[in-house]
């Protein structure tokens, strides 16, 4: 007898952090805590609109979902990281969804060669 295998499907989307004054000045920053510009913080803004505003279009009588609700939201400890998901959870509408902050999506270590351009 044979058993029949349960097909999951899981939706992985990536977002990068908004602008910081070391993405403007080509500085690198590595795991240096390095935060947002205004740039960056209207750029999460505007994501988190984006997707609000793409949740669900309608056509005639049906709905298409363009932009999934997330059953959580896994994200880098480093500041730049930490308000870009804060962000783009509130201006999508998303403040009930679990925040995660995990190591393995830290940006990598660029030792002595952080802060230098």
């Amino acid at each position: 007898m044979t058993q029949s295998k349960e097909e999951v499907s899981v939706l992985l989307t990536f977002v990068r952090h908004g602008e910081t004054l070391y993405n403007r000045s080509r500085t690198i920053q590595g795991q240096l805590d390095i935060p947002l510009s205004n740039e960056g913080l209207e750029q999460a803004d505007k994501l988190g609109r984006f997707i609000k505003c793409n949740a669900q279009k309608t056509h005639g009588t049906q709905c298409f979902s363009f932009v999934p609700t997330p059953q959580l939201i896994v994200k880098s400890p480093l500041s730049r990281a930490s308000e870009t998901a804060i962000r783009v959870r509130k201006e999508a509408g998303w403040e009930s969804i679990q925040m995660l902050d995990n190591d393995l999506v830290k940006e990598i270590c660029f030792g002595q060669c952080e802060g230098f351009k």
